[in-house]
């Protein structure tokens, strides 16, 4: 046997090898039996586990979502990103100072207490410069108001 027959045996064992290793459905095969093999109480269990682990981790997420999808809806201009989420986001309210609540269950849509994104001038898009948390209540009283309507018409609610 030559060498370059030697050497072209083995690079069909590598090249061959290398091929299980790199297989792309692998892994996905392997994930669906593995979840094939959980019951249905277990598989809801681990999928909410996994929610939490990710509103734990960037809680700003399903807002940007759910206002990607309302401009687009609506036409407007939409440039936010989760790095300006990141360094925007402190888990309080930016009118209020409340903190933020999130509902974890089967229930959908937003809660009172759960973030927002509020556009401060209502004729702009959702730019950085014009977008900030608040919380759904808030933003929901607001409307088209500008802060200072907001706070007298809250204002007189509670002097009433």
């Amino acid at each position: 046997m030559t060498a370059v027959g030697y050497a072209r045996t083995d690079r069909d064992k590598e090249t061959e090898r290398n091929r299980y290793r790199r297989d792309p459905f692998k892994a996905k095969r392997r994930n669906l039996a593995y979840y094939a093999a959980l019951g249905p109480e277990q598989l809801r269990t681990k999928r909410q586990w996994w929610r939490r682990q990710q509103k734990t981790a960037r809680p700003w997420i399903d807002a940007l979502r759910c206002v990607r999808w309302r401009a687009k809806k609506k036409g407007l201009e939409y440039s936010l990103t989760a790095e300006w989420a990141a360094g925007v986001w402190t888990g309080r309210c930016a009118i209020t100072g409340l903190i933020f609540v999130f509902a974890f269950g089967n229930k959908s849509g937003p809660r009172p207490f759960s973030p927002s994104v509020d556009r401060i001038d209502h004729r702009l898009g959702y730019v950085p410069s014009n977008c900030r948390f608040v919380l759904a209540c808030v933003n929901n009283f607001r409307g088209t108001m500008g802060d200072e309507e907001m706070l007298r018409v809250a204002v007189s609610i509670v002097a009433q």
